[in-house]
């Protein structure tokens, strides 16, 4: 995510102004012709961000299985795909948006919003599972130090 800042080429402002435009002429304000090359790159390079986001949250479930001996069926580590399968289509649609292709514009509208609707709730639950997993074993961690030095 700092590499979305740090790196010029990529380096998009207002990109959730973007992203969130209510309709077709908001969105082509937002973007003016020497702009494009820019959303471009930064659009590439967002795949690689959405393979580490998605590989997190099925690490992330995998983490929890293992500490609480849980049995899952593998539709929960499908479900951990949605949001990166949304982010997809939606580059996909962004980048024909910036060939002018109009007619896509509803769609990625309502992708968007999916998107960022199932990401939130992601993000909390990864930030849970990351708070129990370091709370879970400093505990252990802390019960084998009481017994090697009791």
């Amino acid at each position: 995510m700092v590499a979305f800042e740090a790196i010029p080429e990529i380096r998009v402002q207002n990109l959730l102004g973007i992203q969130f435009s209510r309709n077709f002429s908001e969105l082509e304000q937002l973007i003016n012709e020497h702009y494009l090359q820019t959303l471009s790159n930064n659009n590439y390079f967002d795949f690689i961000f959405i393979i580490s986001y998605t590989g997190l949250f099925i690490v992330s479930l995998l983490l929890i299985v293992k500490a609480l001996n849980f049995k899952v069926k593998k539709r929960w580590f499908l479900f951990c795909l949605v949001p990166g399968i949304l982010d997809c289509i939606e580059n996909f649609l962004f980048m024909s948006l910036l060939r002018g292709e109009t007619s896509y514009f509803n769609f990625y509208y309502w992708v968007v919003r999916i998107k960022w609707g199932l990401l939130i709730p992601y993000v909390q639950i990864l930030l849970a599972i990351f708070l129990f997993y370091i709370l879970y074993h400093s505990y252990r961690f802390g019960y084998y130090l009481k017994a090697k030095f009791d």
